[in-house]
């Protein structure tokens, strides 16, 4: 398995446990944008090192 694909899938399984959390909850919701922006850039044919750099913080703050 590639690292974009380990990095892909160990996100959509974050999504998913966030899912259980409770909808009004402030870190739930923090988590689930921090994650679908990491897969957003994760998806994105060409990335600029800006990009590259973003992304690494994302995961970072997600300890994924």
């Amino acid at each position: 398995m590639s690292d974009t694909a380990a990095r892909v899938s160990a996100l959509h399984a974050e999504l998913e446990r966030l899912a259980k959390l409770p909808p009004n909850s402030s870190y739930a919701q923090h988590r689930t944008l921090v994650a679908r922006r990491a897969l957003q850039l994760l998806s994105a044919p060409q990335r600029s090192a800006s990009d590259e750099d973003e992304l690494l913080r994302l995961l970072c703050g997600l300890a994924l």
